[in-house]
């Protein structure tokens, strides 16, 4: 999981996107077969002051986590936390 509160959309997406090409650059070889990592990411932004929204924004990012793997792999899926306080 990576973190990045306090970041928006567009930053957060880029972010995991950036991990999702470095994934599918990684050649793996497991019992001389050539094994390729596929990657789902869920993403969760939003202003988390103080982190006291810290599960809301856990849950937005695994929502997005589990809608991707639903869709799908190799995906990004960006949720948003709207500040409650």
């Amino acid at each position: 999981m990576i973190r990045h509160p306090d970041t928006d959309q567009k930053a957060s997406k880029a972010v995991a996107t950036g991990v999702l090409k470095a994934m599918a650059e990684i050649d793996l070889v497991v019992d001389d077969q050539k094994v390729s990592p596929t990657c789902s990411i869920g993403n969760a932004t939003g202003n988390v002051e103080l982190y006291l929204n810290r599960e809301l924004h856990l849950n937005s990012a695994n929502d997005a986590l589990y809608w991707t793997k639903d869709k799908g792999r190799n995906r990004v899926k960006v949720g948003s936390v709207i500040n409650t306080l």
